[in-house]
This record gives structure tokens, sequence and C-alpha cells, in this order.
């Protein structure tokens, strides 16, 4: 259906043309008269001066007509070109070849063309966005002298409006060639199936008419207006404003957006697969197992465990070589019966700790009865034989050294050990372990090159106070560090282990001023507190000074 613009058009076109064949031939004849020089033949000839004024009358008409039909005509033309500019203006399907999908960079996009080939010297852009496709129009820019024009045009499809005529052509040059561009006028939306709905300032509403005009800059928030501004963009612009109708609920997302998150998605997967929750808790508790066991507090109470195992073994053995020997202790005399001390039994257990042997079951469980094979006086014993000799020469008093005067026993004799008797030495010998390592602990650090350094908290030495460097800073690189020994170091700043021993040594072992904080620190008494300041200064004036090299 035709628009009353085209119809206008027609009419004034046809209304002008009919003028100019009835004016014509008449326009032509008074030119003659006037170039033959017989303007008084025209009053003869029309009958008198009434006449001739009565045509000249018609003639001014008639003028006035042709030259208001001829405004009419190019009012309508112009409307016209307005109309076919606007990228708002209806479309008729019909007009449009069918759809073609463009690949762009993987990209696809579906466009109809005009069924009219493209004129010289124009441009396409889009005109309307339907059913996920783009109609198509041309665009002469080179007609489009006004700048006004064209920014009015840029803005239109938001591109940027500044610069003159030849860059907004240009831009809009750029924009046609590149169709990806395209979707930057669609906005996603939601709610298919409420059709069409534009959202402006967060909320969803039908669409005016006229989207650009939907509201008035005075009555738009500032930011907006702002907004407006630095996208040069009209100032009543509504947030969220588009020339395009958009559909809701749809992916706008493109084929390669797509491949790369399915890849990020496959790359996560193999860099965290899944776990089952089983297997969780079996490293969880693999993890905790192996942290009890660094535990150092850990680590002496199995050592304690496993020695008063030990000593109970040993106070097992000592009962059962007591009630053995019993019938032959009428052969020696009193004196030579000395019962055993607990510094005897320190001994056994340090005799029982050294070798490699177990004598007990882990729970604890002992044998009901020890067997011994015969051998002769120059036969070597077990471990476990070993200690029941040992035993013996102490419980009677003599030295270690004539334990293999103790005859053997043969394998008809078996031993039955008193269970009480054995049940209390090993609770006395239990009691007095666990006081003595609650009261003593056991203390580790790690010197230089790795050396790992034992002993207890009665074996700690008082430090020395009154030591001063300050008439021999040398001397402090000597007994600081036990790892300056290279040959990079001045021979007067090399670890000097016989001075280091003057200051503080432990069991034999020298120790380093560096380690005087992992000696002393976390004893609960007052040594550290009184040592701790000038320790400091030690340590500051060493990282302060640099080391003598040779050639200093």
């Amino acid at each position: 259906m035709s628009t009353s613009g085209e119809l206008l058009s027609r009419w004034g076109s046809g209304l002008l043309k009919a003028a100019r064949n009835a004016a014509g031939p008449f326009l032509c004849w008074i030119s003659t008269c006037c170039s033959s020089g017989t303007s008084s033949n025209i009053f003869l000839t029309c009958g008198g001066s009434c006449k001739s004024f009565s045509l000249s009358i018609s003639l001014i008409i008639v003028v006035a007509v042709c030259v208001l039909l001829r405004s009419i005509l190019a009012a309508a033309m112009d409307a016209k070109t307005s109309a076919s500019t606007s990228p708002l203006s209806k479309i008729d399907k019909s007009a449009y070849c069918d759809v073609e999908s463009l690949n762009i960079n993987g990209q696809e996009i579906r466009v109809r063309r005009p069924i009219e080939p493209q004129p010289a010297g124009t441009v396409q852009l889009p005109a309307q966005f339907t059913g996920d496709v783009f109609f198509v129009r041309y665009e002469n820019l080179a007609s489009l002298t006004k700048r006004a024009t064209l920014v009015q045009l840029c803005k239109d499809y938001q591109l940027s409006s500044a610069g003159n005529r030849d860059v907004l052509r240009e831009r809009i040059e750029g924009f046609s060639e590149n169709p990806i561009q395209w979707q930057n006028l669609l906005y996603g939306a939601t709610r298919s199936h409420r059709g069409q709905r534009t959202v402006s300032d967060g909320k969803i509403a039908k669409p005016p008419k006229n989207s650009l005009e939907s509201k008035k800059v005075s009555k738009l928030k500032r930011s907006t207006i702002r907004r407006n501004e630095l996208m040069g963009l009209p100032l009543n612009t509504p947030v969220h404003a588009t020339i395009f109708g958009t559909e809701r609920s749809k992916d706008r997302r493109t084929l390669e957006d797509k491949m790369n998150f399915v890849r990020l998605a496959e790359e996560f997967c193999k860099t965290h697969p899944y776990v089952p929750l089983e297997e969780i808790r079996r490293r969880t508790a693999v993890s905790e197992e192996a942290k009890k066991r660094a535990d150092p507090t850990t680590m002496l109470s199995e050592y304690a465990q496993s020695t008063n195992m030990q000593l109970s073994n040993i106070a097992m053995i000592i009962g059962e070589l007591a009630g053995r020997l019993s019938p032959n202790l009428s052969l020696f005399p009193s004196s030579m019966i000395i019962h055993p001390r607990p510094s005897q039994l320190a001994i056994l257990a340090s005799a029982a700790g050294s070798t490699n042997t177990e004598m007990v079951s882990v729970d604890g469980s002992r044998p009901s009865a020890i067997s011994v094979s015969p051998s002769s006086s120059m036969v070597e014993l077990s471990p476990v034989a070993d200690i029941c000799r040992t035993a013996s020469s102490l419980a009677l008093g003599l030295p270690r050294s004539s334990a293999a005067l103790v005859p053997a026993a043969s394998n008809d004799d078996v031993i039955m050990a008193d269970a009480d008797a054995d049940a209390d030495m090993s609770n006395r010998v239990g009691c007095k372990l666990a006081t003595t390592t609650s009261e003593d602990p056991l203390y580790t650090i790690k010197l230089g090159y790795g050396q790992i350094l034992q002993f207890r908290y009665s074996e700690i030495p008082n430090p020395a106070l009154q030591i001063s460097f300050s008439d021999n800073i040398a001397r402090l690189g000597r007994v600081w560090d036990d790892e300056a020994d290279g040959n990079d170091v001045h021979a007067e700043m090399k670890w000097d282990p016989a001075d280091c021993a003057n200051l503080l040594s432990i069991n034999g072992t020298p120790v380093a001023l560096r380690y005087w904080c992992d000696v002393y620190k976390g004893k609960k008494d007052r040594r550290w507190t009184l040592l701790k300041g000038t320790w400091t200064e030690w340590k500051v004036l060493v990282n302060v000074i640099p080391p003598f090299r040779p050639g200093d």
C-alpha cells in the first residue's frame, strides 16, 4: 500500500506536467511577440486593453500555480528521501531477495538485500532486524552534503559523531563493510512469551512509537544525559535504547564464544578431576598421620612407650633368672648377692635398645616360658641370651665381663616367671621413666650441613652473659655461623669450633651463636630473657656488616 507522501508526489508530478503542456504554446507565443518588437499587436489581436489585462492575469495565475506545484513536488521528494533514509521506516518484504548467510570470522550473519541491484557509489546499511535477519538498504553518502544529516545517521547507528563530513563518511563506510558490528545495535532481552519489549531504566515496558523521543531530556537522570553526550547519542535517548526491535530469550553468543567456553571447561576438568569422597577421607587420614609422626611430641611418646616395653621385658627376664638361680644361691656368699638398682635397670634398657632383635610383640604380650638351647661356654649367644646373661651378672653383683661364667640352661629346663612380681616391677620402672621424661624432655635442633643435635633440658649449660665483641668483630664472625668455612670467606672470619666450644658446647658438640635462639628459647626459664637483647644485637651486626673476603 502506497503512503500519503507517495500519492501526493505522483499527483503533484502529473499536475505540473499538465500545466506545462497547457501553458507551453502560450508562453512561446508571448516570447515571440516580445522578441519581434510588436508588443502593440498583442492588444489588437486580443481585442483591446481589457482582453490584454485579463490575459496578463491569467498568465500570472498559471505561473503561480506552476511554482506552487513545483514546491509541493520538491517537498514530497524530500519526504520520500527522508523516509528511505530513516532506519525505522516500514519495509516491504516483498521487495527483498531471499535470506543470505554471511560467515565472517566464524560468525554467521543472515541478511536480505533489495531486489534491485546496488547502485554505484552506495553503501549497505541495516534498515531493520526481524526474525534473526538484517534487512539491508542502500545509502548514497555522496548525496548527503550536509554535516547534520551525516551526524544524525551516525547517531542512529550508535557511531561517534565527531569529525568533519569526510570522517563521518569513512566511519559509516567502515560500519557498512563490517556486518559483525551490526549486532552491537541489538540488546539481549528476556520473556519472549510477552512479545517484544524494551528496557528503560531497568524496567520492561512496551516500545513507544518513537523510541528516540520516549522521554524528555528534563526527565532523564543526569548520568543518562552524560552517557548520551559521551557516546554521541541524542540527549533524550533513554537507557538501553535501540533502533531495532529485539527478541527475548535468545542466545547472542557466537560459535567461537561457545567453543572457547567448552574448551575452557575441558581444561578445568583435566586440571581438577573429580575425587570421590572416600578418596578425600583416605588422603586426609594419611596427611593427619604424617603430621602426627612428624610432631616431636608424638615421636617422644612413641620412644617412651617402646622403652617401657623393653624395660618390662627385661624385668620379666630378671625375675625368671632369679627364680632359676634361687636353688644355687647357697653356693655364693650373701655379700655377693646384690639386688639390681634403678641405674642398673637403665644399663639394661640401653643394652636392650642396642640390639636389633625385637624381644616382645606389639601388643605387649610376653612369652610364658623361655627355653635356652644348650651351648658350651665358648658359643656366642643370641641378643636375648646376651641380655639374660647380663641381667644375671648384675643380679649377682658380678661385673659385666663375668657374664660368660653363668652356665647356660638345658632344653629340659623350663622356667616360669612370677607374674605378680613382674607386673609390679614393670609398673615401678614405667612410672620412673614417665617422671623422668616429663621433667627432662628431649630436644632436637639442626646445625650446619644437616647435622642433628639431640639433648635434654638438664644438659643445657648456662650461657656466658659477659661476652663482648666490641674489640674484636672478626671473632663474632668465627663463632656465629658453622657453615662459614669456604674459600670465599676471609681467614679471620672462618668458623672456629674450638673458640665456639668455649662459649657453648652441648654433649661435646660446639654450638654456633646463630643456634642459641633454638637452644634457649621456649624453655620456660629466664635464661633466654636475659640473653635475647644481646643476641639480637649480634644478629643485626652480622646482617648489616658485609663479610670480609679475600682482597678486601
